[in-house]
């Protein structure tokens, strides 16, 4: 049971049934019931669909009935299905008790099953008690059990005794368990005492254990002292461990001397050390020198260094200089390498020149390179020219390259026009290209035609091709007529297409019939297609009946629906209604 929630969990307040104890498979929720919806979840006010009992798939909603959510989760008040706990499904509720919650985890007030102990599966609760709870992890007031010092699973709280927490983390005032000091699985605390936390990351006034130097498992922490945090990482007053140079793991952290942190990143005042120039490891800092920080990431002065111009992995920096920073970029003013131009490596920026940046991406005053035209890499800057740009996208005012239409790669601009923008995509007053229309890739513009754009999507005012509706490829837009928009979805008047009934794709919105909509998702007043029941695909609305819904993730976009069908599709990479 769960009797309260302020944060992301909800606070269970009963014990946990005893078939998941013995459960090793990570889940999130494995609570019986759910009273109340405000938050990620709509209101579930019906049964599980039998079918999906016996369903072995990933779900995140497998309980009977939900009815009050005042977090990232709703509030279980019931039993979960007994056919569930059997289930090896992946939980993170697995204490016995919670009594109160004020972050992203409700606070343990008891132990944890025993059953867990000797589990191997990753779990983020593995402290036997939870005293208080400030930030996203409760603070732990108790030692970690003996089992969990000789597990291999990752896991992120290794420290044996918490004291106070003012970030994401909880202050650390004792050392880290000997155990864990030759393990070699990843985690976020490894260094030896933390006195103050400011932000993601506490400050660690400590050196690396030298355990730590020699393993080879990625960490954003890796230099020797940190003296501040303002950002999401601390500054680094030290250099890079010595061992950590010839280390090929993927780290965000590899210059050697930071000065001052504005945003996501830290200044780099120095240069990066000699050995990860010649690294093949994935890395969004590159560049020699930066000088100034404004967004996402620094403003690079110098020039990329001639190791990477030849590097195959993908990167978000390769132009070569970069002169002012206004959003997620930074601008170039100079040319693409010419080394990139036959990179095949996917990567966001290929225009020549860039002029001005207003949203994700700049503007590019130029035409694409020829060398990327025949390119069969996936890239979302594909159009000729751009002139204005009010959101994610700039505004194409020109055909699609005649290379393209024929391209098998998936794109997120196709239409060949392109006449406003007023949310994450331009508004298309063209057809889509013949060319597209018996493509199996997936992509989120398929509609024919597409009239006005208030939200993520444009609004689709035809009939989805007749080729997509056999495509077995996963896409975010394939009910049959949209009528308006005013969310991320767009609103689904007709019926789900009869192929879509019998697809295996994963899908998050999958019933029949939707009535309103007030965060991300719609409300579902009739039942699961059949068809989807047996199912194996993993899906996020599986419940036959939603009562209400008032947010998701926050709620970025809150938009209220006044229709009486809403259809929606999947989660990251394109979705199907």
């Amino acid at each position: 049971m769960h009797e309260r929630l302020l944060g992301e969990f909800a606070i269970c307040t009963g014990r946990i049934p005893n078939e998941l104890h013995s459960s090793k498979a990570p889940t999130r929720w494995t609570c019986e019931m759910h009273e109340r919806l405000l938050g990620e979840f709509a209101i579930c006010t019906g049964r599980i669909p039998n079918e999906l009992h016996s369903s072995k798939a990933p779900t995140r909603w497998t309980c009977e009935m939900h009815e009050r959510l005042l977090g990232e989760f709703a509030i279980c008040t019931g039993r979960i299905p007994n056919e569930l706990h059997s289930s090896k499904a992946p939980t993170r509720w697995t204490c016995e008790m919670h009594e109160r919650l004020l972050g992203e985890f409700a606070i343990c007030t008891g132990r944890i099953p025993n059953e867990l102990h000797s589990s191997k599966a990753p779990t983020r609760w593995t402290c036997e008690m939870h005293e208080r709870l400030l930030g996203e992890f409760a603070i732990c007031t108790g030692r970690i059990p003996n089992e969990l010092h000789s597990s291999k699973a990752p896991t992120r709280w290794t420290c044996e005794m918490h004291e106070r927490l003012l970030g994401e983390f909880a202050i650390c005032t004792g050392r880290i368990p000997n155990e864990l000091h030759s393990s070699k699985a990843p985690t976020r605390w490894t260094c030896e005492m933390h006195e103050r936390l400011l932000g993601e990351f506490a400050i660690c006034t400590g050196r690396i254990p030298n355990e730590l130097h020699s393993s080879k498992a990625p960490t954003r922490w890796t230099c020797e002292m940190h003296e501040r945090l303002l950002g999401e990482f601390a500054i680094c007053t030290g250099r890079i461990p010595n061992e950590l140079h010839s280390s090929k793991a993927p780290t965000r952290w590899t210059c050697e001397m930071h000065e001052r942190l504005l945003g996501e990143f830290a200044i780099c005042t120095g240069r990066i050390p000699n050995e990860l120039h010649s690294s093949k490891a994935p890395t969004r800092w590159t560049c020699e020198m930066h000088e100034r920080l404004l967004g996402e990431f620094a403003i690079c002065t110098g020039r990329i260094p001639n190791e990477l111009h030849s590097s195959k992995a993908p990167t978000r920096w390769t132009c070569e200089m970069h002169e002012r920073l206004l959003g997620e970029f930074a601008i170039c003013t100079g040319r693409i390498p010419n080394e990139l131009h036959s990179s095949k490596a996917p990567t966001r920026w290929t225009c020549e020149m860039h002029e001005r940046l207003l949203g994700e991406f700049a503007i590019c005053t130029g035409r694409i390179p020829n060398e990327l035209h025949s390119s069969k890499a996936p890239t979302r800057w594909t159009c000729e020219m751009h002139e204005r740009l009010l959101g994610e996208f700039a505004i194409c005012t020109g055909r699609i390259p005649n290379e393209l239409h024929s391209s098998k790669a998936p794109t997120r601009w196709t239409c060949e026009m392109h006449e406003r923008l007023l949310g994450e995509f331009a508004i298309c007053t063209g057809r889509i290209p013949n060319e597209l229309h018996s493509s199996k890739a997936p992509t989120r513009w398929t509609c024919e035609m597409h009239e006005r754009l208030l939200g993520e999507f444009a609004i689709c005012t035809g009939r989805i091709p007749n080729e997509l509706h056999s495509s077995k490829a996963p896409t975010r837009w394939t009910c049959e007529m949209h009528e308006r928009l005013l969310g991320e979805f767009a609103i689904c008047t007709g019926r789900i297409p009869n192929e879509l009934h019998s697809s295996k794709a994963p899908t998050r919105w999958t019933c029949e019939m939707h009535e309103r909509l007030l965060g991300e998702f719609a409300i579902c007043t009739g039942r699961i297609p059949n068809e989807l029941h047996s199912s194996k695909a993993p899906t996020r609305w599986t419940c036959e009946m939603h009562e209400r819904l008032l947010a998701l993730f926050g709620t970025p976009r809150l938009w209220i629906v006044e229709a009486t069908l809403v259809c929606f599709a999947s989660w990251r990479l394109v979705a199907c209604c």
